[in-house]
This record gives C-alpha cells, structure tokens and sequence, in this order.
C-alpha cells in the first residue's frame, strides 16, 4: 500500500490503517442511512439534508448535521442552513489529505 516507506511503523501499520479506513467506510454508510430521531427530539427544529465528507482517498470523514434549539429563531436557521450544506454538495468540494 505505501511505497514511500515510513518514518513510524511498518507494514502492519498499513494493514492497520485499511481496516480503519474500511470499519469508517462501511460505519458511515450504514448512519448515513439512518434517521436521527433523537436529535428531533432535543432540538427545536433540525436541517433533513446532513452532508457526507469524504477524504481524497474516498473515505468518509465526517457527517456534517446542523440543529437549532431555539425556538424563535430555529425554523430562519435552518432554512439558512439548508441553503448552505445544499451550497456545499453542489458546489466545489474539499478533500483533505489524510
């Protein structure tokens, strides 16, 4: 897998690293799926369109979920939070290099 050598580690630090990678990958895509009841019941109001991030090895990062508490503010909040991670999956987008 890494043909530049390491500093740190050896092999089985890349053996290691696969089966993260792939535990992240399989883990992500099975919550991605499921719905987060629980925050419809802490938060006032919750964005229905959380971002999937994903590293330039395809591997998801992190899930990128936006809730409001208040509840004046929380229905303006979430329209505007909506528009942005809508922004975000159509716009250009980031890779970070692990």
């Amino acid at each position: 897998m890494n043909t530049q050598g390491q500093m740190f580690g050896g092999n089985w630090t890349d053996q290691k690293l696969e089966c993260v990678r792939k535990y992240l990958r399989a883990y992500t895509t099975i919550m991605v799926k499921q719905p987060f009841r629980f925050a419809y019941n802490v938060f006032e109001q919750v964005a229905d369109n959380p971002l999937l991030h994903y590293n330039s090895k395809n591997v998801p990062l992190y899930l990128l979920c936006f809730a409001a508490g208040n509840p004046k503010g929380a229905p303006t909040a979430v329209k505007i939070a909506q528009h942005i991670l809508n922004g975000m999956r159509t716009g250009p987008q980031l890779t970070l290099e692990i």
